[in-house]
């Protein structure tokens, strides 16, 4: 943890967070900086939900970075999340591309082109979700779905941008939109 600490220091993730992020109308104590961070470093530790806030609520190292006394509850981090929008989607994306364009310039990693993945794949729904449908499923033939389609770098594998479609074939026009937002996720 310690090490991503100082890491964040070196690539100057608070000023691009605060020149890129646009944070959901909700307010909270920590503010939006820290509950960002603070769901980073809960997957950077390995845990991979926000219900094991729990288990980190009162831990010294966690709560020195994060500058608290106890985490707030777990409910908290989950109406956080469920304020964010399409705007706070955009706002990562750009986040994420300052966070390349950094890391790129700091490694001194220059490449001339690089290749970009584009990978549908198929997320079976159980319930009424909005936007399923009943498509190519070959796992759950017949069910309802949707189609998350994720775009990522070739050569570092890191995640480019992804859209959550209805669950039907992605058509030409789509994936000339999902082409065209390359240009501003990465570096000149």
């Amino acid at each position: 943890l310690l090490a991503l600490v100082k890491f964040l220091d070196l690539i100057g993730f608070q000023a691009l967070f605060a020149e890129h992020y646009r944070g959901p109308q909700r307010k909270t104590q920590l503010g939006h900086y820290r509950m960002v961070s603070g769901i980073v470093m809960l997957l950077f530790i390995g845990f991979q939900r926000l219900g094991h806030f729990a288990y980190l609520r009162y831990d010294a190292m966690l709560c020195g970075v994060l500058q608290v006394a106890a985490l707030p509850a777990v409910s908290t981090f989950w109406r956080y999340l469920q304020a964010m929008g399409l705007v706070q989607s955009q706002s990562l994306l750009r986040l994420g591309a300052a966070l390349r364009r950094r890391v790129w310039q700091l490694c001194g990693y220059a490449p001339r082109a690089v290749q970009i993945n584009i990978d549908t794949t198929v997320s079976t729904v159980y319930g009424a979700i909005e936007g399923a449908r009943k498509g190519h499923n070959r796992k759950h033939r017949g069910k309802k779905a949707l189609r998350p389609v994720l775009c990522f770098v070739s050569e570092t594998r890191e995640y480019l941008c992804g859209t959550q479609r209805r669950g039907q074939t992605m058509s030409g026009e789509e994936v000339a939109r999902q082409i065209r937002q390359f240009r501003g996720l990465l570096p000149d």
